[in-house]
């Protein structure tokens, strides 16, 4: 009898995580679908152009479990601090593992949550093997355009000299730097938030279709459109005066006395450019900004949220724009465009969204 009542539970479990993982799959519908289509589409263009030797769909897997783990270590401990110090239960321990059962380990947040880490790093490898491919598919003709163009925008000047007297003190350009690079972090961070959270379906999904379609229509379709090497690399690819050269020099200065991690990174990106190696988060591309995009992404969607984090997610996308200029990455341009298109994207997300959500 006791042998009996176990079976049935079993089976009573495992019907329940069937019919969870089918409702999944059912509101996932659309996220499966883009990264299906895109996938697709790298592969038929790999084929195309006689590169898919240089084509991988599984670069991100390690790295995604790398960084999924300090995150959560660091999840438990704020979640603990913050029982501890807001809620206060008479039984520390006890509310924890009652609380992590009851909500945090509900098995629609887990299935929802590893449905998306499953396929992001499907996705992101896809894009990373397209990036590095890039000047494979469209030389890098756009930057002497852009370069003009970023003149003509701002009066004449380019936007670096604007900012120069400004953010051209070493311990102001270090900290911008700094910024910028826990970029990676914070989406990350968010990304992980948003694949767990429970609280707000609607506004999860088109976060997660947003940040889908800034990496497919930014980071590809329009990256490879106009292929360019951004200010960093301006006079390493063209023959004849370099517009940016005082700007590298002054970086280069400041790294004499600070961890300018930005020249780090440019000089591996421009050995593996030359090297023809196929690695997470390699590649050459400069038109849109997708550091920018997903910053103005994270700030519109922290505007949904609440006010404070709105704010300074606000802040952070501003710092990003700045510094994408004054550390050589970018055109200013490549940032305009960018925050135009993001806030064009999280709007035709949100319409579908809406629209989804009544059937």
């Amino acid at each position: 009898m006791i042998k009996m009542q176990g079976v049935s539970s079993l089976f009573d479990l495992l019907k329940g995580v069937s019919v969870q993982i089918l409702l999944s799959l059912k509101e996932h519908f659309a996220f499966i679908g883009l990264i299906f289509l895109y996938v697709t589409m790298v592969f038929f263009i790999g084929y195309f152009f006689n590169i898919l030797d240089r084509i991988s769909f599984n670069l991100y897997y390690l790295s995604l479990l790398q960084v999924l783990t300090p995150f959560l270590v660091l999840f438990f401990i704020y979640h603990s601090i913050y029982v501890m110090v807001m809620i206060r239960p008479a039984r520390l321990f006890s509310y924890l593992i009652q609380e992590w059962k009851d909500d945090i380990l509900q098995p629609r947040r887990i299935i929802n949550g590893s449905l998306i880490l499953l396929l992001i790093p499907i996705y992101m490898s896809a894009f990373s093997s397209l990036k590095v491919n890039i000047s494979l598919i469209n030389p890098f003709l756009w930057d002497h355009i852009f370069a003009n163009l970023d003149s003509l925008v701002h009066f004449g000047l380019p936007p670096w000299k604007i900012l120069q007297p400004l953010l051209g003190y070493p311990f102001i350009t270090n900290g911008i730097n700094f910024f910028y690079h826990i970029w990676f972090f914070i989406m990350y961070g968010i990304l992980f938030w948003q694949a767990f959270s429970l609280k707000n379906p609607q506004l999860r999904m088109q976060y997660l279709l947003s940040f889908v379609l800034l990496w497919m229509v930014l980071g590809s379709f329009m990256a490879i459109a106009f292929a360019s090497v951004g200010p960093c690399y301006y006079g390493r690819i063209f023959d004849g005066s370099d517009p940016f050269q005082h700007l590298m020099q002054y970086l280069w200065s400041v790294k004499e006395n600070y961890p300018l991690w930005a020249l780090d990174v440019q000089e591996t990106l421009w050995e593996d450019y030359h090297l023809g190696g196929l690695d997470k988060g390699r590649g050459i591309s400069a038109m849109p900004s997708l550091h920018v995009a997903t910053s103005v992404l994270f700030a519109l969607l922290g505007w949904k949220t609440n006010k404070i984090l709105g704010i300074l997610l606000t802040l952070f996308a501003v710092i990003v724009l700045i510094g994408s200029v004054h550390l050589g990455w970018h055109y200013a341009i490549d940032g305009y465009v960018a925050v135009f298109c993001t806030i064009l994207i999280w709007k035709s997300t949100g319409y579908f969204v809406q629209y989804q959500s009544k059937f």
